[in-house]
């Protein structure tokens, strides 16, 4: 599991998911799926007066990180 925080445009919320952790050959690599749910709580969606929606209420999120070391 990883915990953190995720913001979008200047609203952060926290977050916990899975996530997998890969080491191989000095570098580490973590990938996860996040669910971002209420997506409008973000102010991301439909745009104020328009009768438009083309934002899913909940979008996913495919992350993956990779950590090297220096030589």
């Amino acid at each position: 599991m990883i915990n953190g925080t995720i913001t979008i445009k200047g609203t952060s919320k926290p977050i916990t998911e899975k996530a997998s952790i890969e080491i191989k050959e000095g570098k580490i690599t973590v990938n996860s799926n996040l669910l971002v749910k209420e997506i409008g709580s973000y102010g991301v969606g439909k745009p104020k007066g328009s009768k438009k929606n083309n934002v899913a209420d909940d979008i996913k999120v495919t992350f993956t990180g990779v950590y090297q070391t220096a030589e």
